[in-house]
């Protein structure tokens, strides 16, 4: 470290220190622990990560009256600690890193205790040439369980030791620090997560917007034939999905040859008329190749409109109005604010209304050269007949249901095009007879009378109209569809038929309804997720009408079992949850998921008595469960409350449950865990991992050993303890690996090495097997630190998992393997002799043979299958 400059300011500040008055211990601790206020307030109010660890390095560096400071944090990936902040001379290291013992730095990381050292910094020019006397003090940012970084100070002060006061101050700052930086990651995380749900309910409800547009404007084009009212419904609805006010038609004229402007909104105003070739412009490339073309910068753009006025464009998206291969025309819309773009979901929206006004145009013109042929026959008879023609081929064309429904004569239909049969699967000519709604008889029966009013309504008033309703096809199917139609008055004014298009609708209802279903459900257990419980909560408001409850469910020791026996087993216990919940509870009751574990229900008009039954319910499927099911263990945490006329939210109610729910879980949190580990127990027991003879004979040989090294009664009990659950982690390790009959790949390997960690977190959850939770995680380490996971050596590894090391590697030599015979107790013994000091503690080795001396084939090879490890 260059700390020249600094040196000779700490020196300055140093002696002015040991100048001033002496003060009293009890002052010096008033003083310290007035800052330390002072610096709570403060740090706890820091939402920036980077702003709050420097705002740590100062005010720290302040409490000690030292200018010099720095703060390490351990990286994401766990292997190192980097500086992230320096101040004073530590400036120019910010960004070095040290591993766990490496240097000061990592020797207070390794052991996680407050730490100080003497140093000599080199001194420079500005200091006389004399090297500055100080000291090194490192604290770690730690809570019970784990570091996430050390904070350091370099006090230029000869001999300086901290006092009790100034090390328990500075303990208290790092817990203080600890907890602020843990407050910033989380305050980030969840804004990060709040965002994210933000977008994606933002998507839906455009994706909703988008789909219930296409359908007003699907039915829209699809009763148009006239060319300029048509036009102008595709550039409106064109410019409504979009949300612009700019944009233009282009058709292909007559001869072919050009391209010209038909209509136009916005500044595009100015264009009707004007004429392109093919490849001109970017419209012209259009029409030429007959793709999509989309850009966010209209300036970059070469083929751009020259005229400067629409230099103001900023994205810009063109399509293709086509017939098969041929192009009719183009469209194009603008948006002039730098703030928008045309998204992904915006051109699908786009492609398909394309398609819908490519087919509205190709008919319109179709209906338009209809109209130029009658004008050009002169003659009504002859014009009538061919408009009927041209009608039907028309009607024929378009992909919705078009009649003529005759009022008179019992309203009898005139005319149903071919699409009839595509939707409904009826003949036309067959189609069982109807009455006022050409499709009466296959209407569903409760949308019947609905539909008919409507038609009434219509007819009476003389005005169109539109119903949409469910039918019943050929098949069976139910189809939704929507009917759009006018009636047409006779020579008498009367209404004399109707004419309409009934469209299919049932796949974009069908969209809707999965949008609907997806927004509103939990994914693994199908059940209501939580932003639907919240919806429900909103919208029953508060307890009026009558009682309600609400009960609150937690599933006891989900982790565990994740960690244990892994996801797969702990979503099977989620969805076993589910269906229990959901079978105990009326169809009118909701039932959600509202977390990873936890489960709630919303039960209206119920009395406390209902409520309790539900409860009950519960509890007996988890019985019928666990009893049916011995290999797993399901355990809930009930809560409920319920409120009558006159009490207050429902929110209350929810709360209030929610706390039932977790003073039930503290009485019951310790046994479920107890009966999981039991759980696990018997699935090694089934494996033939944990025999009652291979426990044995761990036993006996720790007993001998550990009374052969005069090991005090608590630690042999101990010790048994760890003989008969130092495997307990291979419950979550794949039957393919545990039983392979040939060596392991590297990836197996390390995937077998996992059950270490998997046992330390097991115990770690059971009081009972919480002394031996770090024997457990470092049973597999070697005397010279070759082994794993930690990757210790020599006396850094415990004394039982020493001891256990050498019982555990006799026991699996003398015992069968799948992939090799039991061994010799001498050939055993060998083993042991060759890998002490490198495998196991060469003392430890030692005793084990002391104990055989003298003796052959002490102990009988196992016939039952051994432990894979």
């Amino acid at each position: 470290m260059d700390g020249k400059q600094g040196q000779g300011a700490g020196r300055d500040r140093a002696v002015a220190r040991q100048g001033k008055k002496r003060i009293s211990p009890q002052q010096l601790q008033s003083e310290y622990f007035a800052a330390l206020h002072q610096v709570a307030i403060g740090l706890m109010r820091r939402r920036n990560l980077d702003s709050l660890l420097k705002d740590i390095a100062v005010r720290a560096a302040d409490l000690l009256h030292t200018p010099n400071a720095f703060l390490y944090l351990i990286t994401d990936d766990g292997t190192a600690m980097e500086m992230r902040v320096g101040v004073g001379f530590n400036r120019s290291t910010i960004g070095a890193r040290r591993r766990p013992g490496e240097g000061f730095v990592g020797r207070v990381w390794q052991s996680g205790e407050f730490s100080g050292e003497q140093r000599i910094w080199q001194a420079g020019p500005a200091d006389g040439g004399e090297d500055v006397v100080g000291t090194i003090i490192g604290v770690p940012l730690r809570d019970n369980r784990r570091i996430i970084g050390v904070l350091g100070f370099n006090i230029l002060r000869e001999r300086y030791v901290p006092s009790r006061t100034e090390q328990a101050m500075l303990e208290r700052f790092a817990e203080l620090a600890f907890i602020a930086i843990s407050n910033v990651r989380l305050y980030t995380r969840l804004q990060r997560e709040l965002a994210e749900r933000r977008r994606a309910a933002e998507l839906i409800r455009r994706q909703n917007h988008y789909l219930e547009l296409l359908h007003a404007l699907s039915l829209q084009l699809m009763t148009r034939f006239e060319l300029g009212g048509l036009l102008a419904s595709i550039l409106d609805g064109a410019c409504g999905l979009m949300a612009t006010k700019h944009g233009y038609i282009y058709l292909v004229t007559a001869d072919g040859t050009h391209l010209e402007a038909r209509l136009a909104h916005g500044f595009y105003r100015e264009i009707i008329g004007k004429k392109l070739k093919k490849g001109e412009e970017l419209s012209g490339q259009i029409w030429e190749n007959g793709r999509l073309f989309v850009t966010d910068d209209y300036s970059r753009e070469k083929e751009r409109t020259p005229d400067p006025a629409h230099d103001k464009v900023r994205a810009w998206v063109g399509l293709p109005l086509k017939r098969g291969r041929e192009v009719l025309g183009v469209f194009c819309l603008a948006h002039i604010d730098s703030a928008r773009v045309f998204r992904a979901e915006e051109i699908a929206v786009l492609e398909k209304f394309a398609e819908l006004a490519s087919l509205a145009l190709n008919n319109a013109r179709l209906y338009e050269a209809l109209e130029e042929e009658l004008r050009e026959r002169g003659r009504a008879e002859a014009a009538l007949r061919e408009s009927e023609a041209m009608y039907r081929t028309l009607a024929e064309n378009l992909p919705g249901i078009v009649y003529r429904l005759y009022l008179r004569d019992n309203a009898r239909v005139q005319f149903f095009n071919a699409t009839l049969h595509a939707v409904t699967g009826y003949d036309p000519r067959r189609l069982p007879p109807g009455g006022l709604c050409p499709l009466e008889s296959i209407v569903l029966p409760a949308d019947r009378e609905r539909v008919l009013a409507k038609i009434r309504d219509a007819i009476n008033g003389d005005q169109p109209f539109e119903v949409e309703y469910g039918i019943i096809a050929k098949n069976g199917a139910i189809r939704s569809v929507v009917e759009r139609a006018r009636p047409v008055q006779g020579p008498d004014g009367r209404p004399h038929y109707i004419e309409g298009v009934i469209m299919d609708v049932t796949t974009q209802k069908n969209a809707q309804d999965k949008l609907l279903y997806i927004s509103t459900r939990d994914g693994l257990t199908t059940l209501y997720n939580r932003a639907f419980f919240e919806q429900e909560l909103d919208r029953v408001g508060t307890v009026g009408d009558g009682p309600a409850g609400v009960i609150v469910c937690d599933i006891n020791g989900l982790k565990l079992v994740n960690d244990a026996m892994g996801h797969l087993v702990g979503d099977g216990l989620l969805m076993a949850a589910a269906m229990i919940i959901k079978d105990a509870f009326r169809r009118d009751d909701v039932v959600a998921r509202i977390g990873g574990d936890e489960f709630a229900v919303l039960v209206p008009n119920a009395t406390r008595s209902a409520v309790e039954a539900a409860c009950h319910r519960v509890r007996c499927g988890i019985d019928d469960y666990n009893r049916m099911r011995p290999g797993a263990h399901l355990s809930l945490s009930i809560g409920y409350a319920v409120g009558t006329r006159g009490d207050a939210c429902i929110r209350t109610l929810f709360r209030e449950a929610d706390n039932n729910m977790y003073r039930e879980k503290l009485h019951h949190s310790q046994s479920a865990r107890s009966a999981i580990i039991q759980t696990a127990m018997k699935l090694l027991e089934e494996r033939d991992f944990l025999t009652e003879e291979h426990a044995e004979r761990i036993d006996a040989l720790i007993l001998k050993l550990a009374r052969k090294i005069k090991l005090a009664a608590p630690a042999i009990a101990e010790m048994q303890l760890l003989a008969k659950f130092h495997d307990i982690g291979q419950v979550g390790i794949a039957d393919n690996i545990l039983l392979k009959p040939g060596p392991l790949t590297p990836e197996e390997k390390r995937e077998m090495q996992r059950h270490c960690e998997i046992g330390y977190r097991i115990a770690q959850s059971s009081n009972e097997l919480l002394p031996i939770a770090d024997w457990i995680l470092k049973h597999h380490e070697w005397w010279n630190g070759g082994g794993y996971p930690v990757g210790l050596r020599g006396e850094q590894i415990p004394l039982e998992c020493r001891i256990l090391a050498v019982v555990d590697a006799y026991d699996a030599m003398t015992s069968d393997r799948p992939y090799r015979a039991a061994m010799s107790h001498e050939e055993a013994l060998a083993g042991l002799r060759r890998a002490a000091g490198t495998q196991f503690d060469p003392k430890i080795v030692k005793k084990f043979l002391a104990l055989f001396a003298g003796e052959k084939g002490a102990l009988p090879p196992a016939s039952a299958a051994a432990k894979r490890e």
